[in-house]
This record gives structure tokens, sequence and C-alpha cells, in this order.
């Protein structure tokens, strides 16, 4: 009977206590935040203004768009999702299979739910830190041409939430730190060819189905409706998928947390 309440209960307030654990070892380790914080910016610079001379400007909408403007959005839904999954998977993949914190955890009141929403929580806190300051940047560059641009950071964090789920449910199939690196080897082209730098019309046809269905097109295309005041009927399509993806791998992550620490 308890298992099957922790599989299909909600989350209750002890998944901050989770969360809260991984906050006090974010105050020791700040400095790794703040060089996650400059990398997006960094490509950014390199690549916003400088192959953004040589693009020009991108049809987005019915408007115009600089090539900074366009890609900014782009980086910005990328650095969320970078910032949940290096956070939930490196962080969790420890306490799962290194110390096994979480076997003790689950010998508290706390159940497989909170321990998956605590995760989440904790790496949507590092995706806000990095999107907030991302989107000041990007202000100050001029690659925030609408004041919805001030929307962008909580449907980055939004972006975060979902990716955050997605790698909860990743790790639980992980079995050391060395299956990150395949993890990573899949993330490089959903970067590449999500229309974080390009739309996907730009693709060829078999990467532009791929780039549709993929959820950091979405999420990007969510962030550039808000910062080029284009809005329409896509963002909420946006918003329900990702729903539907995030709604799916917390479902996942929870049963296998759940099968995996008690069995």
């Amino acid at each position: 009977m308890t298992t099957l309440a922790s599989r299909t209960s909600l989350p209750t307030y002890r998944s901050l206590r989770v969360a809260e654990r991984k906050y006090v070892i974010y105050r020791r380790e700040w400095w790794a935040m703040l060089l996650g914080t400059f990398q997006p910016v960094l490509y950014l610079a390199g690549i916003g203004l400088g192959v953004g001379t040589l693009v020009g400007t991108i049809d987005f909408g019915d408007q115009q768009v600089s090539y900074l403007a366009y890609v900014a959005p782009g980086l910005m839904a990328a650095a969320a999702m970078n910032g949940s999954l290096d956070e939930v998977i490196s962080s969790l993949l420890w306490d799962l299979r290194q110390t096994k914190i979480h076997d003790v955890t689950l010998s508290t009141p706390i159940q497989p739910v909170d321990l998956a929403a605590g995760e989440v929580l904790a790496a949507v806190l590092r995706a806000t830190t990095y999107s907030a300051s991302f989107l000041a940047i990007s202000w100050i560059l001029g690659a925030v041409p609408s004041l919805w641009g001030l929307l962008a950071v909580p449907a980055a964090t939004f972006v975060g939430a979902v990716f955050a789920c997605v790698g909860c449910a990743i790790t639980t199939y992980l079995r050391t730190h060395a299956d990150i690196g395949t993890v990573e080897v899949v993330l490089l082209p959903i970067l590449l060819f999500s229309a974080t730098l390009f739309p996907p019309s730009a693709y060829p046809a078999p990467l532009h189905v791929l780039a549709e269905i993929s959820p950091l097109t979405r999420g990007a295309d969510l962030l550039r409706c808000l910062t080029t005041g284009e809005l329409h009927w896509t963002i909420a399509a946006d918003i329900a998928y990702l729903l539907g993806i995030a709604t799916t791998s917390f479902t996942i992550a929870v049963h296998r947390l759940d099968r995996q620490l008690r069995h």
C-alpha cells in the first residue's frame, strides 16, 4: 500500500528538504554556478555578435529580427536545459550509485515522489540563476527588443523544470558516471539542431523533422516569442508539448526511483 501511494501521490512539503540540502551545497560551490552563468554569455558574444554580422536579419513570425535577437533566446533555453541536466544527472547519479544517500533518505517520511520533486526544484534554482543573468546581459547587448522579454525568466524556469524532469528519468537508467558521456553525445546534436542557432527550415528534411519535435526547439520558440514580442497561438502549443514531456518524464523517474530504492 505504501509503495503504491508513493508512486501515485503528489509531492509534499518534504521535497523542500531535499532541495534545501542541494542549496547548502550550492553555497559552498558558488564558483561553479558562476562559471555556468558565463558560458552561455560567451556563446552569445561569439556567435550572436560575430556570426550575426554575416547573417543579417532572420524572419520570425511577422517580423524580421537581427541574428543576435534570434539566437539570444535560443541560447537562453539551452542554458536552462544545460543547467538543469548538469545539476540533476551528475548530482543524482552520485547520490544513487556512489554515496547511496537516498537509500537512507527513504528511511525517513520522504517518499520517492518527494525525492524526485526536490531534485527538480534544486535544478530549477540553477536554471533560473543562469537564465536571469543571461537575460540581463542580453538586454544590455540589445538582443531583447520587447518588454515581453521580462517574462522570459519564468518561461526559462519552466523550460529548466521540464529538462530537470527528463534528467531525473534519464539518471535512473545510468549505472556509472562514465554513462554521462553517452548523454553528452546525444545532447550535442539536440543543441545544434533545435532552432537554437538557426530556424528549423534551414535544415534538410530529416533534420527539419527532428528539430521540430525537439523539446529544446519548443523551449527556444517559447522564449523567442516573448523576447521579440511575437505572441501567437504557438505559445500554447509549446507549453502543452513541454508539459506532456515533463509529466511523462517525472512519472517515469518516480516509478524507477521507487523500484530501485525500495527493492
